[in-house]
Parts: structure tokens; sequence; C-alpha cells
């Protein structure tokens, strides 16, 4: 490889990486390679300890990427949604550059010196996309047949499958459907309708343990219940334990698990 990178390292794919975040962060070490240079962001500190006793033990300096600085971007708004994304935004700002400079392309892009990103980083940082990732998807044909149109069919994806990610993916959630959302557009007044009601469906693959995951989900919607800017009153709900398609064998024995909560 030209350049290592390691994003936020959390309690994901335990049947594989493991059960500890020594262990996950041991696993995911493996991608550096020695006279490669490697970044990383800010991570637990067990977890930053086996990065960094790795890298000394290839001889690589493994370095630690800020946040990417929301001024550098020229009032640019991210592509992909969420605070964390300003992370991974400032490590692949990092891994892009230094490929870059190793393959001898930097004269490709027009440095600034007012301290902004090149135009080709805002440009892809603006526009980048990821289905299933805080994806808004608007059901334009029952949006169009629906005489109430304060309160069309809207859904919000996302594909969250570890702890820290189901806590992200509830405020994400809450911050898009806020009513004051500073500045909506067409789309978001029409989403902020008084009737509507908000319905969360939470899936758990049988690999996935919801006893972890779901609690970090509705304690988050919880505290935003008690925000008056964000209200997300969970007044019911609904568990389904169902059985897996039966064409698959990996999956044959073991049932998936799905959760309905009725918000108001």
């Amino acid at each position: 490889p030209v350049v290592c990178g390691i994003s936020s390292l959390g309690y994901d794919h335990m049947e594989i990486l493991g059960n500890s975040l020594v262990e996950i962060a041991g696993e995911k070490a493996g991608i550096l390679k020695k006279g490669v240079p490697a970044y990383t962001v800010p991570q637990p500190e067990v977890a930053m300890s086996v990065l960094k006793q790795r890298a000394s033990e290839l001889g690589v300096s493994i370095r630690i990427v800020p946040p990417l600085d929301p001024r550098q971007l020229e009032d640019q708004p991210l592509g992909l949604h969420g605070e964390h994304q300003y992370m991974n935004a400032g490590l692949a700002v990092a891994l892009a550059n230094t490929w870059l400079e190793r393959q001898g392309h930097l004269d490709r892009i027009h440095v600034k010196d007012h301290g902004t990103l090149p135009d080709q980083f805002i440009k892809g940082l603006s526009i980048a996309c990821l289905q299933g990732r805080a994806q808004i998807v608007p059901d334009l044909q029952v949006s169009s047949e629906c005489k109430d149109t304060s309160c069309p069919l809207v859904f919000y994806l996302d594909g969250a499958h570890s702890p820290e990610s189901m806590e992200i993916c509830a405020k994400w959630f809450s911050h898009v459907t806020k009513k004051d959302a500073a500045q909506p557009g067409p789309l978001e007044q029409r989403r902020s309708g008084i009737n509507s009601k908000k319905i969360l469906l939470f899936n758990c693959m049988s690999v996935r343990d919801p006893q972890i995951l779901l609690p970090r989900l509705l304690d988050t919607c919880a505290q935003k219940a008690r925000t008056p800017a964000a209200p997300f009153n969970l007044s019911g709900c609904c568990i389904y334990y169902y059985p897996s398609c039966p064409c698959s064998d990996y999956h044959r024995n073991s049932p998936h698990f799905l959760l309905t909560v009725a918000c108001s």
C-alpha cells in the first residue's frame, strides 16, 4: 500500500475481530506495513496503545489526525451527514494528501494560501454519498397521493451495527427531524408537519446482539425526548423474533430480531 489509515474503532464485527477493543485493535493493526506511512483518528486509550505498539514494532510512525475544521470547506457542507463525519473527513484528507505526495501528483491540485482545502477536495467531500448511511429517502409516490402535504412518507435509513454507531444514528435522526431546523429547504419544510408520526424499525441480524445495540439506541432517543427542541416520545413498542431466510444455510437456525416503536 502507498498509505494506511485506521478509522474510529469500536465493538464491531466481534464474531471475527474479537470481544475486546484490545483484540479488535490488534486485528485492525494488521493493515500497518513497514515503510508505509500510517494515520488514525483519536481512539480509546486501550486501542491506541495497541496501534502504537504495532507501529513501533514495524518502525512506523502512526500520526493522529484531528477532525476536519468546517471552515476548510469554504461554507460547503459535507455530503455525508453527522458530526462524526468530520473525523472521517480529516482522515480522508490526510490519506489523499499523502497518496498524492508519494505518487508525485501534488502538482495536480491547487494549494490555497488561506488554509482552506483544494477545490478538488472540497468538491469530493461535499458530493460524497454512501447509501444506507444517514440517508433520507422520501417516497415521492405516496407523498404525491397524500392529501395532507404536511405529512409525507419519508424514510430515514442508517446501517448502524455497533453500540457507538447506534448512538450516532439516534443523534443524527433527532437532529434532522427537528422542527426548528435552521434554514429548511422545501423537503425539510414538508417533513416537519405538526401531524407527523415517527416509526422506528430496528432490525438486528443473528450475528449481532440486540441486548448490546438496542439500549444505546433507545437511551439516546430517551435523552432527546427530554430536549424540548427534539421531541421523541416513545409511546409503545412491539418486538418480533422471526426465522431467517430458509435458503441461507448460515442463518437457517439463527433468528433475526425486529423491533418497531411508534413514536409521537
